[in-house]
């Protein structure tokens, strides 16, 4: 992952709710999958290991912030697992297929939490960030950004 992409990552998650950082989390896991794909590619088997490490560090946070009081949750949960296991084994034989597999599954979770969060918008968990407004302001073919920045950022008093 580059450091543009951790970046608009973390602007995204600055402005989401929380089934919008389910969401965020199933891309950045797809993110690494990908890029654990590509680095087997490059025979870069350094690369591969640390992607898959950083994808199974994302489903054990997931994994670790389900309410075990809803039965949903525990569906949820043998998903997280069967996922894991599904990546070790990918680690050890570098068999890709096990990983377009795995995307597969995120893909449709990811969709499912997209809809929660389009039919019920949610504040976003986190309070005292920046303000960001992206869009086609002054220029046709750019994207401009404005950040508008709170003074009293950090601390609340």
């Amino acid at each position: 992952m580059t450091g543009e992409e951790r970046k608009e990552y973390g602007m995204k998650v600055t402005q989401a709710g929380g089934s919008g950082l389910v969401v965020i989390t199933y891309d950045i896991i797809a993110k690494y999958l990908d890029d654990a794909m590509a680095a087997l590619n490059k025979s870069d088997n350094a690369e591969y290991r640390r992607c898959l490490g950083l994808a199974r560090a994302l489903l054990a946070e997931l994994t670790g912030a389900l309410d075990m009081q809803y039965e949903v949750s525990k569906k949820l949960m043998a998903l997280y697992i069967f996922m894991n296991k599904v990546i070790v084994r990918a680690d050890i034989t570098k068999d890709v297929t096990e990983l377009v597999r795995i995307k597969e599954m995120l893909s449709k979770l990811r969709e499912a939490f997209a809809r929660v969060c389009g039919e019920c918008p949610q504040e976003p968990v986190m309070d005292n960030v920046e303000t960001v407004y992206t869009g086609y302001t002054y220029s046709k073919t750019a994207m401009n950004e404005e950040i508008y920045s709170n003074t009293n950022r950090g601390f609340t008093v």
